[in-house]
């Protein structure tokens, strides 16, 4: 007489010991490449914060004019109004240039001033952002 056949459901212990383990193994790489991911997720919040500041710092500094920029001795954005976040470093630099055969040429004192303004956010946290305008001197 042969016995019947069982019904199987549910797992073995070895199968349950098989799963453990390969998911031992797949849990930490996951875990890893999310982080590693959401680390670099930062880096568009700290380059968009240091383009902002970027622009918040050209506006005050085109606002103040020709004749001021021109003897303006500062390189530091705060001393021109913008706000700059903490662990933020901003700078901007004033060169004299002249319009010459399609493209400005840094020269000295004329009619027109190049403003650079570069801001920097904390390690780890975006780009560094420059912006650069031109502005002449108004009749």
């Amino acid at each position: 007489m042969s016995l019947p056949a069982m019904n199987r459901k549910g797992l073995t212990l070895i199968e349950l010991i098989i799963f453990i383990i390969i998911a031992g193994i797949f849990v930490p790489l996951t875990y890893m490449a999310f982080t590693a991911s959401m680390g670099k997720a930062a880096y568009p919040e700290g380059t968009l914060r240091a383009r902002f500041v970027a622009e918040e710092t050209m506006e005050n500094a085109v606002q103040r004019g020709f004749n001021q920029l021109a003897i303006d001795t500062t390189t530091s954005c705060s001393d021109i109004g913008a706000s700059i976040p903490a662990g933020y470093s901003c700078t901007w630099r004033r060169d004299y240039v002249q319009y010459s055969a399609g493209t400005f040429v840094t020269s000295g004192p004329s009619d027109y001033i190049m403003l650079t303004v570069t801001v920097t956010p904390p390690a780890g946290t975006g780009y560094t952002h420059t912006v650069q305008t031109i502005v002449s001197r108004r009749g």
